[in-house]
């Protein structure tokens, strides 16, 4: 788990360290960089390359450098390109909750897409192990939920959605539109 990142030169970023816990929320104004740590520890909204762009105040003599906790996971920069020892993989989300409440066409998904439109198949492609560890961790920080699972849609072959177990009454499930936002999101 990457636990620290200290930036240097990039972007907004003359000389910081930021500590991780192993769910961390950035929270911000505009301009305050918080897209920019996101692009410097998954590589960029570019892809896996840099810019002169990139490097803080556009200096010339600056070299960007991302040193992560624990250490091994460093990467240097110097106007080009992401060296291919870079152990640390990430990814940036955008979650829209309206689209983790569609219903999805059923097939295997290993990776969540940016906005969350494929959660339902990624739920589904996890172990059952891994689906009740996940809803125990969201029934622990959704405390009116039990249990979420992914349905078949009525009248859709082929096409599923998530539904949440009610904590009191087993025989209630919920449908994505009757979860809040920050449930969908939580999960």
């Amino acid at each position: 788990m990457l636990r620290g990142v200290h930036l240097v030169d990039f972007r907004c970023f003359r000389d910081a360290t930021v500590r991780l816990g192993s769910i961390t929320a950035l929270v911000g104004p505009n301009a305050s960089g918080k897209t920019a740590f996101l692009d410097a520890i998954t590589g960029g909204s570019r892809g896996r390359s840099f810019d002169p762009r990139d490097i803080w105040r556009h200096a010339a003599e600056a070299q960007i450098l991302c040193n992560c906790e624990p250490p091994g996971a460093i990467r240097p920069h110097s106007n080009g390109q992401v060296p291919s020892n870079w152990h640390h993989r990430g990814q940036y989300l955008h979650l829209d909750a309206r689209k983790i409440r569609a219903s999805q066409i059923v097939k295997e998904a290993g990776k969540l897409e940016w906005d969350g439109s494929n959660l339902a198949n990624v739920f589904a492609t996890f172990p059952r192990r891994i689906q009740e560890e996940v809803a125990k961790q969201l029934a622990d920080l959704v405390p009116v939920l039990r249990d979420v699972d992914v349905r078949p849609t009525p009248g859709q072959d082929g096409v599923q959605r998530l539904v949440f177990q009610d904590r009191w009454n087993p025989q209630i499930w919920y449908e994505p539109d009757e979860v809040s936002d920050g449930t969908l999101l939580t999960l």
